[in-house]
């Protein structure tokens, strides 16, 4: 089923498809009204206001809920605390068996000098120590030793 409509711009008369809702009748007033828009608007429906371009761009950083920071690089969310890390002791990768540790515990804490690179099975058991001896001080026995 098609459906008569007037082009906003030229004013013609035309038929288009019922699914469509088109309100120009070529591409040629389509880019007629279009530049009649402001720049930043244009933009925006060009598509080319994504990324670094966006007024809302914060250098691809975002922040969870807990603190940590993460940088997007081609879709994938990096801890910032790792390339922080990285930089200040000039390596290119971190093994795959090892994490990086925030010394003062503090995920908001991306300062090179709280960060250590630990195996990953002594953080984890620094990280069970370090929660015994947290439920030992309020007074909660647990049953690990």
């Amino acid at each position: 089923m098609d459906v008569k409509s007037v082009c906003s711009i030229c004013k013609i008369e035309f038929v288009a498809p019922h699914w469509r809702h088109k309100i120009y009748c070529s591409h040629k007033c389509r880019i007629q009204w279009l530049q009649t828009l402001p720049q930043v608007k244009q933009n925006h429906l060009k598509g080319t206001l994504s990324g670094k371009n966006s007024p809302n761009w914060k250098g691809g950083t975002t922040t969870r809920v807990d603190g940590r920071k993460y940088l997007t690089i081609n879709k994938k969310k990096i801890p910032m605390a790792h390339i922080n890390w990285m930089k200040a002791n000039q390596f290119y990768l971190i093994p795959n068996d090892c994490v990086i540790h925030h010394i003062d515990n503090d995920q908001s804490n991306d300062n090179p000098e709280n960060l250590v690179l630990l195996p990953d099975s002594f953080h984890r058991a620094l990280h069970l120590k370090l929660n015994n001896y947290n439920l030992k001080i309020r007074g909660v026995e647990s049953g690990f030793q």
